[in-house]
């Protein structure tokens, strides 16, 4: 691995400051509260979309062929909502996360 960093000029370089004992406290409260509620709503609909599924197969019959996309399309819309609100969930504790590394960032820059 030297020999990489001494081709790329790199073999005297500092490494990267450890951060993890700066105390920075949390801050948005309300977003990682919102956070954990989407969460919980993303699961919720998750179960209510089997239960739906499996309630709309029980009640179809083998010649109603038209009534067998209605579980299909419950599956997807549900599926869809599911992720939806995920991704949504991880977004902000992303956007979280990242004011939280740049605030440690600048403090540690502010100290040196």
């Amino acid at each position: 691995m030297s020999d990489i960093n001494d081709a790329l000029g790199l073999a005297g370089t500092a490494s990267q400051p450890n951060t993890s004992n700066l105390n920075v406290g949390r801050k948005y409260p309300a977003l990682r509260a919102l956070s954990t509620i989407l969460s919980i709503i993303a699961w919720l609909v998750a179960i209510f979309t089997v239960i739906v599924v499996i309630t709309l197969f029980s009640n179809t019959s083998q010649y109603e062929k038209v009534s067998m996309i209605y579980p299909f399309i419950a599956l997807v819309v549900g599926a869809i909502l599911f992720i939806a609100l995920l991704a949504y969930s991880e977004i902000i504790i992303v956007f979280v996360d990242i004011e939280e590394n740049t605030r440690k960032s600048a403090l540690q820059s502010s100290k040196t």
